[in-house]
């Protein structure tokens, strides 16, 4: 077979959606079944990895033969073998970075080779299938998003050129990219409809993993019948203030009586309403003569519709969509859009700036240039909670008082400029007290409910502990590899050395016999008891070995105490199987066909052994030593 050269590029035919093509998009059909939702869930993942893998092969261009016409190679089973050279090569890493770029996406590994030589692969295996995207298609994933490939769209054609435009980058260049990734997921979700195909293998080791059965022996111990013991180590005000004090997780246990945190700030803001001009600011931080005003307002609109621009009251009635009802369009608004946008842009580019200058260490006195640039500020040193800083109202807000709350160090500037009804603001803390509870004196029946309910835990785990105690350790278990320690063993003890020692102290034995973790929904248990609560969700008494007595544990209310002796594990028997959950079983073994399919079909390691594919100077597919 004839080696042939191939030249990237014209695996494409770079035709940019026009506009009016957006309308005619392909409405996907209802009623798609559970499995077909986590396929393209998966294939979404699928696809990021292919375009995003690790950058310890990231290298040198030097190192990678920058120079070969064979820096990528692979067999094609169509047309033989393929070679592209470097020159050939990198304007496609280069467009695929320029492809996430454009989504607000920045990392240094979508430029990776092996990525990209990976899509190249896969798209010409898409195309050998026969598979292809229309412009149509094309421009709806544009605006609408696709959930295999690029999750957000960009609502209109003005967005997506203004994104472009932003990020430097062509819409062809663009467009490209998208349709290959489209084919690939197009090709990948055909040749699944072979891959998820379950053997009666697959469910029958589906089955047996869900329904797993344990036998256990196991004592009860309801902490309320240690009262009197309770009652009798009652402390004295001071030993229970000691106690509260002292509480590593008291802020997380007393939770409801906190008192919340306190902080003064130092704000900048734009508002809205009133006789402010925007000149001085627009004069420091002017816009470009040139730019597209239009687009500039729609990309505003789209950034700050939720906080901006919500209805005072939503739309009612049949057929409505949930923008429609919910928030006022932008036609509707537009010129307040158009004032607004400039003025928003400028406050962002001055954070920035203000940012930058701090971070070189230089002082900087935001209200002189508050002033300089006409805007509102304010500084004073009144402690406030966020709900009383968000009741302030004007360029005060949730969305202000929760960027302040969370910019640290003090002093740090907010990340962003926040947009509240009344206008937009920056701004940073000055003084903060943090959250705090009352003293003992305001909330000492609350403590001393929680000492109680502390101290029948405490009795309750020492008393079963002393049963455990009795039973011998057995040796560590050897580790297989020989750097790890050996795998220290818990106390052990057979049926009737357990019995004979919870007798002893005076306490009853219960037995769960074989029965699984959690039942079937198809086959729920009638009642449900304490026990069965703590052994559905527990987690401990799975991990132990035959004979095992698993350290004194509490259920999730607190009101019992359990000691558990591992008995043993079996297979379920599958005549138990139920109709509906064959169908759930089924669908279940599918999708882990589907995952096997995915997690090796596309992987470097797996298009080099399959097709040879090869990529100078990759870890993961490096060509053969000469």
């Amino acid at each position: 077979m004839q080696e042939k050269e191939i030249d990237p590029k014209s695996t494409e035919a770079h035709a940019e959606p026009h506009p009016a093509e957006f309308d005619d998009v392909v409405h996907v059909p209802k009623g798609q079944s559970k499995l077909r939702f986590f396929i393209l869930l998966s294939l979404t993942i699928l696809i990021l990895l292919i375009f995003t893998v690790g950058s310890e092969i990231m290298q040198s261009v030097e190192t990678r033969g920058k120079d070969a016409d064979d820096f990528v190679t692979w067999n094609d089973p169509s047309t033989g073998p393929v070679r592209i050279a470097w020159r050939e090569f990198q304007p496609e890493m280069i467009a695929l970075e320029d492809f996430y770029r454009v989504q607000g996406v920045r990392a240094r590994t979508l430029t990776d080779a092996d990525a990209t030589a990976a899509m190249l692969l896969n798209d010409r295996l898409a195309q050998d299938a026969g598979i292809e995207v229309s412009n149509e298609e094309l421009g709806k994933a544009i605006l609408e998003g696709d959930p295999r490939v690029m999750p957000r769209g960009f609502f209109s054609a003005e967005i997506y050129k203004a994104s472009c435009q932003q990020a430097g980058v062509a819409p062809a260049t663009f467009e490209n990219v998208l349709r290959r990734m489209l084919r690939i997921a197009r090709y990948h979700q055909m040749v699944m409809t072979i891959a998820a195909v379950a053997t009666p293998e697959d469910l029958e080791k589906a089955w047996k993993e869900r329904h797993q059965e344990y036998a256990f022996d196991y004592v009860e111990l309801p902490t309320a019948s240690l009262d009197a013991e309770v009652e009798a180590a009652l402390p004295d005000d001071a030993a229970l203030d000691a106690w509260y004090v002292s509480l590593p997780n008291r802020m997380q246990l007393f939770s409801a009586l906190e008192v919340p945190a306190k902080f003064s700030a130092e704000i900048v803001g734009f508002p809205i309403s009133g006789e402010l001009k925007a000149e001085g600011l627009l004069a420091k931080f002017p816009r470009a003569a040139d730019r597209d005003v239009e687009a500039e307002a729609k990309v505003y609109y789209e950034s700050v519709r939720d906080r901006r621009f919500r209805r005072a009251t939503p739309l009612e009635g049949e057929g409505l969509d949930e923008l429609t009802r919910l928030y006022q369009p932008y036609e509707e608004v537009a010129e307040l859009a158009k004032r607004e946008a400039p003025i928003y842009n400028a406050l962002r580019d001055w954070l920035v700036d203000v940012s930058k200058r701090l971070e070189g260490g230089a002082t900087v006195d935001l209200q002189q240039e508050a002033a300089d640039f006409g805007v509102s500020y304010s500084s004073d040193d009144v402690l406030r909670t966020n709900a009383e800083w968000s009741a302030l109202g004007g360029v005060h807000g949730p969305f202000l008082t929760a960027a302040l709350a969370g910019a640290n160090p003090l002093n740090k500037l907010t990340a962003s400029v926040e947009c509240e009804a009344g206008g937009f603001a920056f701004g940073r803390i000055k003084v903060q007290q943090p959250p705090s509870l009352p003293p003992l004196v305001e909330v000492k029946d609350t403590v001393l409910a929680e000492w109680k309910k502390s101290k029948r835990s405490e009795l309750a785990k020492a008393k079963l502990e002393a049963i455990r105690a009795t039973f011998p350790v057995p040796a560590p278990e050897p580790s297989d590899d020989p750097k790890q320690p050996p795998k220290p063993r818990q106390p052990s003890a057979d049926q009737a050395t357990f019995q004979a020692a919870v007798q002893a102290a005076g306490l009853t034995v219960s037995r769960r016999d074989f029965a699984e973790r959690t039942p079937s929904k198809f086959a729920p248990r009638p009642t449900k008891t304490a026990a069965d609560e703590y052994f559905e969700t527990a987690f401990t008494v799975y991990t132990l070995a035959e004979n095992e007595v698993t350290i004194p544990e509490l259920d999730r209310t607190g009101t019992h105490a359990y000691l558990v002796r591992f008995d043993k594990k079996r297979d379920p028997e599958t005549v138990k199987i139920t109709p509906g959950e064959y169908e759930s079983l089924k669908m279940f073994a599918e999708f882990q066909a589907f995952q096997r399919y995915m997690t090796s079909a596309s992987s470097v390691e797996t298009l080099s052994k399959r097709y040879g594919l090869t990529v100078r100077g990759s870890q993961k597919a490096p060509p053969p030593t000469p």
